[in-house]
């Protein structure tokens, strides 16, 4: 199951979000600027500035038993800090992420394997902190 740590709608009256927030609280949670949150915040097919939501646990809770997830890909990890975009490993994540990262597998049961904390090619952190020993293939 993918995740954000903020949800979004499209802009307009595109559906019900719990508590909808302004960019400039995630500007001033995380340390990104409002500019780059207003970029990066556009719909792909509408063009249309997106709404943004404070993280809403009840629905993940819901959605999680709903679909029968296993693993979350969570999303936005730089929207909690800044800081996030340097990390490599769960442990060089901030505390708050980490936190935030274990209250997600409570409430819905299921590992965040996978963190994206920004764009580009060094992205997303697999996070085997929880995973069992795997067998490497074709060996005996």
């Amino acid at each position: 199951m993918v995740m954000r740590t903020y949800p979004i709608r499209v802009g307009g009256n595109s559906g019900p979000m719990m508590k909808e927030i302004k960019f400039e609280t995630i500007a001033e949670r995380s340390g990104i600027s409002v500019e780059e949150i207003r970029k990066i915040e556009i719909g792909t097919v509408s063009g249309k500035q997106r709404r943004i939501s404070e993280f809403d646990w009840e629905q993940a809770r819901r959605a999680a038993s709903l679909n029968g997830a296993t693993d979350i890909a969570l999303t936005f990890a730089d929207y909690i800090d800044v800081a996030n975009r340097k990390a490599r490993e769960f442990k060089d994540l901030t505390f708050e992420t980490q936190a935030f990262i274990e209250e997600v597998e409570r409430v819905t049961n299921a590992r965040v394997s996978l963190i994206a904390k920004e764009f580009g090619k060094d992205a997303v952190i697999i996070d085997r902190r929880n995973w069992p020993q795997l067998a490497v293939r074709g060996s005996s």
